[in-house]
């Protein structure tokens, strides 16, 4: 597998944990949001950085 393929994997991943969290995002938003944070949390696992990224939103009072 290419470092390519491990970050778009990545990023479907993350996207996916992301739109499990909060349901209104669309799968573009999700993804683009999964890419964003892969730039800064990629030595994370992806379930893990989308769970740091919805805990920061509920803590600025953000909801689905």
């Amino acid at each position: 597998m290419s470092n390519d393929d491990d970050r778009d994997a990545w990023i479907d991943r993350c996207s996916i944990e992301l739109r499990a969290f909060r349901p209104s995002l669309s799968p573009d938003e999700a993804e683009q949001l999964a890419a964003d944070i892969w730039c800064d949390s990629s030595h994370m696992v992806p379930e893990d950085a989308a769970e740091r990224e919805v805990a920061s939103w509920r803590s600025l009072g953000i909801r689905d």
